[in-house]
Order: structure tokens, then sequence, then C-alpha cells
């Protein structure tokens, strides 16, 4: 612009060009010459604070809630498998018809406690071997859910005459066992006689005073699971064999009687 007026017009100080801010705080909005640059920076950056877009404090705050999140998710997770663990535990190590322990679970018990056994030499271990004696009798004369009943009958009986520390298992179709720790061989035949004695409870669910057959063995140095069991097992067969014949003998009685 030429002239007085176009000369007038550029030398006016305050219609100079703004010059913008330089550098990595520069604002493409703020000049440098601008007097209100500082509250205007302040304002921005206060608003960005509070609505979240490019606030470094945010996205760290944001990200320790996620976390929170993430590992509150993770610990109900693991409390669920925990549970669910348990669960499936307890169906491995239970019998589902009578609720006692079954052949695993006797198995791993009976190696501990011969272990402390051994390592404590404690007072005594005892097993003892049942067998129902003329089980499929009962199932097929009176029927499977006879016997079933059956089963859940002679359990509960064993259970009620067993201390809390003594473990009852079902480890077979027909077949209990009763690990006693701290029993050593006098006690072990009281908690026999014990059993036989209460047979006769069991006359409502098809079993006779003779109903079940029981063997006893307790700890000898040398034993293993196999041999202490198998003693009892032993005994348990010959008070089968004595059963029987006692049975014999009453039916040849009743014959003799009834003629």
């Amino acid at each position: 612009m030429s002239g007085v007026i176009g000369d007038s017009f550029n030398n006016a100080p305050h219609l100079h060009e703004p010059s913008f801010r330089q550098g990595p705080d520069a604002s493409p909005f703020q000049p440098a010459n601008d007097p209100l640059a500082p509250s205007l920076e302040a304002l921005a950056r206060r608003l960005l604070w509070l609505t979240g877009v490019t606030s470094e404090g945010t996205m760290e705050r944001a990200g320790r809630v996620a976390t929170m999140r993430s590992m509150t998710k993770l610990k109900a997770e693991l409390e669920r498998l925990k549970r669910e663990n348990e669960r499936l535990a307890a169906l491995a190590y239970r019998d589902p018809l009578t609720g006692l322990r079954n052949r695993r679970y006797f198995s791993e018990r009976l190696g501990e406690e011969l272990c402390r056994l051994r390592r404590a030499r404690t007072k005594g271990l005892s097993v003892v071997c049942i067998d129902v004696n003329d089980f499929k009798q009962v199932n097929d004369t009176m029927g499977h859910a006879a016997g079933d009943a059956a089963l859940v009958a002679v359990g509960r009986l064993l259970e009620s005459l067993t201390r809390t520390s003594d473990l009852v298992c079902r480890v077979g179709g027909d077949e209990f066992v009763l690990l006693l720790p701290d029993t050593d061989e006098v006690q072990v035949k009281t908690v026999l006689s014990r059993i036989r004695a209460h047979l006769p409870a069991l006359a409502g669910v098809g079993l006779g005073a003779r109903g079940l057959s029981l063997g006893a063995a307790t700890y000898e140095r040398g034993d293993d699971e196999l041999r202490l069991l198998s003693r009892a097992d032993e005994q348990m067969y010959e008070d089968k064999r004595a059963s029987r014949a006692a049975n014999l003998e009453d039916a040849v009685a009743e014959y003799a009687n009834a003629a």
C-alpha cells in the first residue's frame, strides 16, 4: 500500500502481524506477544485434565483402575477354581452310595499313618476288614434297592461305633475297612466285640446276627500296607468260615426240631 495512508497503516505497531510462539510448548492459537497467553494455556490444561482427553495422570489412573479390576476378576476366578477342585477331590475320594471314603482315600491314609507310626513310634495302628455275608442273597431275594439300603445301614452302624479319629471306608461292593490310629491289639479286639454286639440292629435290612465277617490286624515291625491288610483279610475269611459253619449248625438243628 502506497501513499500517506498506506505508510501510516504499515507503521502502526498495533496492526503488525503477530508472531506465534515456537518450541515444544507452543500453541497454534496463542501468539508469543499475546498478554493473555499464560492464562489461556492454564485454562486449556485445566480443560484437558477435566475431560481426560490428553492428561497423562488420567491415563495412569485409568490404567491402575483397569489393573485392579483385572486382579479382582482373577481372584474371583481362582476362588471358583479352588472350590471346583475341592468338589472334584471330594467326589474322587467318596463312595457315592454310602458317602463313606473309598479305597483310594483309604490307601493314601494308610500310607500316611504307617509313616507317622514309624517316625513317631505312636501307640499302635490297627485295621479291620469287613465283609457282608450272603450279600448276593439279599440282592436276589429282596432286590438291588434293598441291597443298597443294607450297605448304607452297615456304613452308618460302623461310623456310630468308631471314634472321630477312626476312618470307615467302603472299598468294594460289599467290603468295608476300618483304619484305627493309636489302637493296639487289645483295643482292636474290643472294637470287634462292640461291632458284633450290635449286628442284630441290621436285621431290619435283611442281615442277621452273623451278617458281617470281621478280621483285624495290628501293625508289626516290618509291615507295609499289603502285609498288614493281608493279615486282616486272612482273619476276616476265617471268621466267614466260622460264620458259615455256625449257620449250617443252626439249619441242621432247626430241621431236627421240625422233624
